[in-house]
């Protein structure tokens, strides 16, 4: 593991710290995300490769956030939902764990839906009241593709049944708690500050690793990256157990 960068990010947190603050976030619903974009390494994987978790990364964000108490027109915010957030604890247990004799199988997999790359919004509006009397900030959307530092453009709209649906944030503020709606289901998200993402992919980036991930990547013999290229984790955890 020496050629892991450490874990220091400009918000001091614990791992435990980090979950808690990342429980009182979230609304208790369920969640539902999918897979958007096909990258070298997902958004959490990138920050496996340096050492951080995802725990850690979204609680020191969405304290930041919360101490900052601003949520008015054009602040930009990381999004983070329960499902992103079991990945990440699913991926941190098991590249704790691995060894380079280890025989990576599917079990070592994630099972359940999740984002792969980091997703950012941006408060459009003042907060509104829907006819149901609940309050809502409309905002915009993007896709951030954390390898290629590449971003999406920024869409003002979803849609269902062809019909192009203003996104809207739903929130309590007094709580600083959110929600979205999808499928006529809550998607409860915590807001994060996006210095903290950004400072640690900076990081990341600056230590090397990602070039080492890709030497390692191409030191697999090709029938073997071809059978593994079928499975995106699979194939992240042999390079990552051959870094170690």
């Amino acid at each position: 593991m020496s050629e892991f960068i450490t874990g220091n990010i400009e918000t001091t947190i614990t791992e435990e710290e980090a979950v808690q603050i990342l429980h009182e976030s979230l609304f208790t619903v369920s969640d539902e995300a999918v897979d958007l974009h096909d990258e070298l390494v997902d958004a959490t994987q990138l920050l496996a490769l340096g050492g951080f978790t995802l725990d850690t990364v979204a609680g020191a964000a969405v304290k930041q956030a919360k101490e900052e108490n601003d949520y008015g027109v054009g602040r930009t915010f990381d999004i983070f939902t329960a499902d992103g957030l079991r990945y990440g604890r699913h991926l941190a247990a098991v590249v704790s764990r691995i060894t380079k004799s280890d025989t990576v199988t599917r079990v070592m997999a994630y099972a359940g839906k999740y984002m792969k790359s980091r997703t950012q919004i941006q408060i459009n509006s003042e907060l509104k009241t829907d006819q149901q009397g609940k309050r809502y900030f409309e905002y915009l959307r993007r896709q951030h593709m954390v390898t290629s530092n590449l971003y999406t453009p920024w869409n003002l709209f979803d849609k269902k049944n062809g019909v192009r649906r203003t996104l809207k944030l739903y929130a309590d503020l007094q709580n600083q708690k959110f929600y979205t709606v999808r499928n006529g289901q809550r998607v409860s998200v915590a807001l994060g500050s996006p210095v903290v993402f950004d400072t640690v992919i900076n990081a990341v980036h600056a230590s090397g690793i990602v070039e080492s991930y890709v030497m390692a990547l191409n030191s697999i013999p090709q029938e073997t990256v071809e059978l593994l290229s079928e499975d995106q984790q699979l194939l992240f955890l042999n390079v990552f157990k051959a870094l170690k």
